[in-house]
């Protein structure tokens, strides 16, 4: 869903006249029910976008190092009046995530706010789920997604302002904040962006 436009064998495909086709297109969402709210609220026409939803995509070529983190954090909690009925227990496999990403260095320098987050999460054992912005208002998360947007693009200033000032590319400080070896290795392989 969203404004694409593409030819596929000699058709004309306008994913935002279609939000049922086959074609949920690049705002990511990890579950289809938030991609149906949104495009029952018409969520691409009122804000110029392209939503896709998590399928089997190749990782290694959507990889966006200056990407935001849209999800629900737990200083949402009362800043959206959330109830504690929307609190979901972490799962092992949700702590073990975690934790991993806790491991990866750049979280500490690039983005300390995400590092803060994952911590707090960790320690209460509780996350939200997206979907628990609807719990007060059924149009409520179209609103909170551009919302979400402009605030997280102060993180992404903040991390290009980073790698300006230190005159690096953000494939040198991921390969040097990488802190295993084999992190550092996979990192290493990665092309950089145009």
């Amino acid at each position: 869903m969203g404004w694409l436009r593409f030819l596929e064998a000699g058709r004309k495909i306008y994913c935002i006249n279609s939000p049922s086709t086959a074609y949920p297109i690049p705002v990511c969402l990890e579950e289809v029910e938030v991609f149906q709210r949104l495009a029952n609220d018409r969520f691409c026409e009122r804000n110029h976008c392209i939503v896709i939803t998590q399928m089997a995509y190749d990782a290694n070529l959507l990889r966006v190092p200056e990407i935001s983190w849209l999800g629900v954090f737990h200083s949402d909690l009362q800043k959206y009046h959330l109830p504690d009925r929307c609190l979901l227990e972490l799962t092992s496999d949700d702590k073990k995530k975690a934790e991993a990403m806790l491991l990866r260095c750049y979280l500490h320098k690039e983005a300390p706010k995400w590092r803060m987050e994952l911590e707090v999460m960790l320690q209460n054992g509780v996350k939200f789920e997206i979907e628990s912005l609807s719990v007060n208002s059924l149009s409520f998360l179209s609103e909170y997604i551009p919302m979400k947007i402009q605030d997280g693009s102060q993180d992404v200033d903040e991390f290009w302002e980073y790698e300006a000032a230190n005159g690096a590319s953000w494939l040198n400080i991921l390969q040097e904040s990488a802190c295993h070896p084999k992190e550092r290795e996979q990192v290493k392989q990665q092309k950089p962006r145009p």
